[in-house]
Formats: structure tokens, C-alpha cells, sequence
């Protein structure tokens, strides 16, 4: 799924409030390589709070790549694995393996 793909499906005009989760796992933290967007998720205990990224962090990222949006992809850095579908429920958007 590229990230021209997964924003044309939801019809939000601000992001900012939405978070990004990997499976079961908040995405934290982000890195870029070249067309590629590698979301950080992982487990954690529940010895800390973790704050989930926004999908508009995530596309204020994707800017700095200086790539089109409909040449990047989304993958999990944990796990190495494109992201290929996606599920939206109120203000949280969750991204799939499969």
C-alpha cells in the first residue's frame, strides 16, 4: 500500500489527531529510506506509556523524502514487512501485514 493510496481512503481533511498503530502496537517512531517509510512498533510491557504517532507526523515526514506520495510505501521496521491494508475506527488507524 503506498501512502497516496492509504490517505485517498479516508476522507479527513486534518490528521493531526489521528494515530497510527501497527497490529496491536502503537507506531512511536518513524525512519525513511529512499521511497520507504519504516514505522517503529513494537511490544512493550506496561511499565511506560507510549504516545502513538499522528498520520499527519507521518506525512509531514513523508514531505522531507522529497518522494511522491504515491511512490511510498509503508513498512514495520520491527518485522521488515509491508504494511498492505488498513482499518479505520474513529480517530485510530490501524495497519496490517495483510
Amino acid at each position: 500500500m503506498t501512502l497516496h493510496e492509504l490517505i485517498k481512503q479516508y476522507p479527513a481533511d486534518k490528521f493531526d489527531n489521528i494515530q497510527v498503530w501497527v497490529e496491536a502496537n502503537p507506531a512511536y517512531d518513524f525512519k525513511g529510506s529512499d521511497s520507504t517509510i519504516f514505522l517503529i512498533s513494537q511490544p512493550f510491557d506496561d511499565s511506560g506509556e507510549i504516545e502513538p504517532l499522528t498520520l499527519q507526523e507521518v506525512l509531514d515526514f513523508a514531505k522531507e523524502l522529497e518522494v511522491s506520495f504515491e511512490d511510498i510505501i509503508l513498512k514495520c521496521e520491527y518485522e521488515l514487512i509491508e504494511l498492505k491494508s488498513s482499518e479505520w475506527h474513529e480517530n485510530k488507524l490501524t495497519l496490517y501485514y495483510s
